[in-house]
């Protein structure tokens, strides 16, 4: 599906991810390339450098500004790179919004739709607008957090969840073909500096940007359709680890195996009594590394 001169269109052009790839098709296929974004790039900025990178490595490339949520703008701007082109090959959905990092107890709606809105909204825009468009593919860049979920990664997740379903249903009628890639993270020069704890073993993991774009060129070289996972460690061993072992959870994310005291807290504290509050008791300690606990513990507190 990767050709040369081939003509792609990249949701989230302009994003690490999506300028990551572009420079990739651009270098090895001297691909003609459309770059969607929400704001149009101004002469001085970084977007509309990167469209000048990419004609410099053979590559002919445009900049769109396109709401990816939205059919009739998504509609224009394929029909734009069909009409300087004569047709198009294929579409990267790699839009997307940063990571909330809020808890499921901190969630607004404005932060989930945040998250629902480029991907959601995203896949079901470009399914209506590639309706009638033959011969072509749409891969969808969801992420392993739909598999593992993560901490502070709850819409996120349900959104890419949403995605790989989407893609399978999909393929289901005739039109484009859909793949969704539950990726592995992407290394970000921000990684460096992460602090420790679970986003820093997530960093070690990540992605380097040759690596993202070798896996992407094997799947749509040997992936006919549906749903693939790119992960750098044995994925088995991280769904037993973060979803069955809570030990080896604690560990990946950083935890100390050591329990420690209980803090000082408003409420007096008050053993378990009988088996079924010495069970819930055992399970905080050992997910919250504190011990003891007492019955009327806030656990938010704790």
């Amino acid at each position: 599906r990767l050709v040369q001169g081939g003509v792609y269109l990249i949701t989230g052009g302009f994003g690490v991810i999506g300028a990551i790839l572009a420079r990739h098709l651009a270098e090895t296929l001297h691909a003609r390339l459309a770059l969607v974004g929400r704001t149009a790039p101004a002469a001085n900025d970084s977007r509309f450098a990167l469209v000048h990178d990419l004609q410099r490595l053979g590559s002919e490339a445009m900049a769109i500004q396109a709401d990816a949520a939205d059919p009739g703008q998504m509609r224009a701007a394929i029909e734009k790179a069909r009409a300087a082109w004569g047709r198009i090959d294929g579409v990267l959905h790699a839009a997307g919004a940063p990571d909330s990092g809020l808890m499921l107890a901190d969630l607004t709606r404005e932060a989930c739709e945040q998250q629902f809105r480029p991907k959601i909204a995203g896949a079901r825009a470009l399914a209506q607008a590639l309706a009638g468009v033959d011969n072509c593919f749409c891969l969808c860049f969801s992420s392993l957090s739909a598999i593992l979920g993560g901490l502070t990664f709850g819409p996120y997740a349900a959104a890419n969840s949403f995605m790989d379903t989407f893609a399978d249903n999909m393929n289901r009628s005739r039109g484009a073909t859909w793949i969704s890639v539950n990726w592995e993270g992407w290394q970000r020069q921000s990684d460096e500096t992460q602090a420790r704890g679970s986003r820093h073993v997530l960093a070690e993991l990540a992605l380097s940007p040759g690596d993202g774009a070798d896996a992407l060129q094997r799947i749509l070289g040997h992936i006919r359709h549906g749903q693939v996972v790119v992960s750098t460690a044995d994925l088995q061993a991280r769904v037993d680890r973060w979803i069955s072992n809570k030990d080896g959870a604690r560990a990946e994310a950083g935890v100390a195996g050591d329990l420690h005291a209980r803090p000082t807290l408003e409420t007096p504290y008050e053993a378990p009594s009988g088996k079924t509050q010495a069970a819930v008791a055992e399970i905080w300690c050992e997910l919250l590394g504190i011990e003891p606990i007492g019955i009327h513990d806030n656990y938010f507190d704790l």
